[in-house]
């Protein structure tokens, strides 16, 4: 997660310490930090770590999906569609 961090800086896409406003009430509700110690950005770089897992591991989107798909119930088409949804949120975040 940290060389995921380090490339978001590096190439200029996103730099929480220029950006207060990650750190603003609004950003907290929206993106719901589990605790005091943790902020937005940490919040943020742990969801674009699960999206990644479901594009790049071959169950990885099992992890986005409501419990899983225990029964493995989902459709080639439908995790095709997961995981291309999870490529655009990557991007959006």
């Amino acid at each position: 997660m940290m060389q995921l961090l380090y490339f978001l800086k590096s190439t200029h896409v996103f730099d929480p310490t220029k950006a207060p406003h990650w750190y603003s009430a609004e950003a907290t509700k929206l993106f719901f930090p589990a605790s005091i110690e943790e902020d937005t950005w940490d919040v943020i770089a742990w969801q674009i770590n699960i999206f990644e897992s479901a594009q790049t591991q071959p169950n990885g989107y099992k992890n986005v999906i409501i419990d899983g798909d225990p029964f493995n119930n989902c459709t080639e088409n439908d995790i095709l569609k997961v995981r291309g949804k999870c490529l655009f949120l990557i991007k959006a975040l």
